[in-house]
């Protein structure tokens, strides 16, 4: 070290270490890391409310720059934020609305942590589905009751205040698509019997109003997870609890116009011909009819036949016309040997004393059984 000019200071020097920290970094056999408390800093930095405060975050973020990827692409709005000469615009194409007579699909991301609901909202481009444009990010947090939430009971939660939150834009919306990054959100909407929950069953009922595709992302590729860990702020606002208990019993419903155009002269005889009806009452015709006859205008009733059911219920069916035959004659099935006729007879005499609002029966059974 010497010959090739190096000097070294003796109390600075570690030798044979396995961590340490130089200049924010952490050095190991590795390779470099980001400094702990310099990560957890940048997480819960909040936003930014003057120039001086986007320079000190720019400068925090910078020595920690090699470890995120795309930079300078990401850090461009940030950095024009800092210059005097170039205005700051965020509408469109930042942001565009949803065209609602476009067949291109809507996407709706949504993820959940035990902070905050995060998700947006975009629509693809007609021509490359790789192309979104974006219309709406928002980021609501959790109480302390909902925090503590399983996680498949946060992910459930989570798609419904943002479905919730979204319902009135996605009011005539086409082609919806939500992404996730949980596969059991699709197993716990169509079987929501495996762990009932009258809390849960409520959400996937709210959920279950909009027509939707839904899809899995890995949550490496999903959007708003950032979103989903953004802390309280001072100016959220609290949500309203009377609308959000009484939304699902409150669905939104449309009018349709029944009534003359205003442009139209409204006369009395027009009203008492859109008002009046022509046929003459249903129970007036039935008054009519003969006694005899009027058994016959009944509807048809479907055979129970027709109804699917597996082979096993099919068995069973079977099964109940043969206990139904054998209460009528209580002789023995020409199917039935010797051995299948004892078990049969053996388990309606079960089920008959199990049973004791019928005593009489039972007396007949085990006498049967006796004589066998």
């Amino acid at each position: 070290m010497r010959y090739c000019g190096g000097t070294f200071s003796g109390t600075k020097s570690l030798l044979v270490a396995e961590e340490t920290l130089v200049i924010g970094h952490r050095c190991t056999y590795k390779g470099r890391l980001p400094e702990e408390s310099r990560v957890k800093a940048i997480e819960n930095w909040g936003p930014c409310k003057d120039l001086s405060e986007v320079r000190a975050f720019l400068g925090t973020i910078g020595v920690v720059r090699i470890f995120i990827r795309n930079f300078a692409q990401r850090g461009t709005p940030l950095v024009y934020l800092t210059r005097k000469d170039i205005p700051f615009e965020f509408e469109s194409p930042a942001l565009r609305a949803i065209d609602y007579t476009s067949d291109s699909p809507v996407i709706l991301a949504v993820d959940t942590s035990y902070i905050a609901v995060g998700f947006h909202l975009c629509q693809c481009d007609l021509e490359n589905p790789r192309i979104r444009y974006y219309n709406r990010f928002s980021s609501i947090t959790l109480n302390d009751r909902e925090s503590r939430f399983s996680q498949p009971k946060l992910e459930i939660y989570g798609l419904f205040r943002a479905l919730r939150a979204l319902r009135l834009y996605l009011i005539g919306v086409r082609n919806l698509v939500i992404e996730v990054d949980a596969r059991y959100i699709k197993g716990m909407l169509q079987n929501p019997d495996i762990a009932p929950s009258a809390s849960i069953n409520r959400w996937i009922v709210a959920i279950l109003t909009f027509h939707f595709t839904l899809v899995h992302v890995p949550g490496t590729n999903h959007g708003p997870d950032g979103l989903s860990r953004r802390p309280r702020q001072p100016d959220d606002e609290d949500e309203p609890e009377d609308d959000f208990e009484d939304w699902i019993d409150r669905i939104h419903g449309f009018a349709h116009l029944v009534n003359p155009h205003p442009t139209q002269k409204v006369t009395r005889d027009s009203l008492v011909s859109i008002y009046t009806i022509d046929e003459p009452h249903p129970l007036a015709t039935l008054a009519q009819v003969p006694e005899g006859e009027a058994e016959s205008q009944d509807p048809p009733v479907d055979s129970y036949d027709i109804v699917p059911r597996s082979i096993q219920a099919i068995a069973l069916d079977q099964r109940l016309l043969l206990v139904r035959d054998w209460h009528r004659t209580l002789e023995r099935p020409a199917q039935f040997t010797d051995a299948d006729y004892e078990t049969f007879v053996n388990a309606i005499h079960t089920e008959h004393t199990n049973l004791s609002s019928h005593p009489k029966d039972v007396s007949i059974f085990c006498e049967h059984v006796t004589m066998k």
